[in-house]
């Protein structure tokens, strides 16, 4: 009996072979600091907050910063505790219970934690009494507390969160670790939060 010769497949080029398929020999992109490479694309493993986006929520003060904050986690189903947080999100605690949170959403809570911060602001901080009146529909509250600067602020942090290239210097400057996979390409529900920001931001007037 003679034995079955075995052949070797040949890879395309760009391609190696691994086992018994070819594997794109593509070099992995450096990722920036924070995030780490998984399924094609740049994935945070953790928010650092940039100085600059940070002083976007600066104008801010304690009671809309608590309200822009806890929104993110009401939005995410968290279970909240306090009185204060039930009364302000009714509507809380589903799956994903606050877990899980997406990278724009981490980046958010981490650059308002630097501003609660640096204006010392306590759990107990009043509620803001200077939201703008604007149509009430589902969600729509979740951005009363945030001017201008912050929705711009929120708006393109989702955007740097995916990786996406900035062209302007403000942009650059605010979001310094961008232009990495999947450069932008956002989700269903990031584009949704996007679309709503955007609203937002016509019903203020902003620029």
């Amino acid at each position: 009996a003679f034995a079955q010769a075995v052949v070797t497949p040949s890879c395309p080029p760009g391609y190696t072979l691994s086992g018994t398929q070819c594997v794109s020999a593509a070099p992995t992109p450096n990722c920036p600091s924070g995030y780490t490479f998984s399924g094609g694309q740049c994935v945070a493993s953790g928010a650092t907050p940039s100085a600059t986006a940070t002083r976007e929520f600066g104008r801010l003060n304690c009671g809309q910063l608590w309200h822009a904050r806890n929104k993110i986690f009401a939005e995410h189903g968290y279970c909240f505790k306090t009185a204060r947080a039930k009364k302000a999100f009714p509507k809380n605690c589903f799956p994903p219970y606050g877990k899980n949170l997406p990278a724009w959403a981490k980046n958010d809570i981490g650059w308002i934690k630097e501003v609660e911060k640096a204006k010392r602001c306590s759990s107990t901080a009043a509620p803001t009494r200077k939201a703008p009146v604007a149509p009430q529909n589902e969600g729509s509250t979740a951005f009363e507390a945030y001017d201008c600067k912050g929705l711009w602020a929120h708006r393109n942090g989702i955007f740097a969160s995916k990786g996406y290239c900035f062209k302007t210097a403000r942009a650059k400057k605010a979001f310094p670790q961008n232009c990495f996979p999947p450069y932008g390409k956002l989700s269903a529900s990031e584009k949704k939060e996007v679309a709503e920001t955007k609203k937002w931001e016509k019903i203020k007037g902003c620029r």
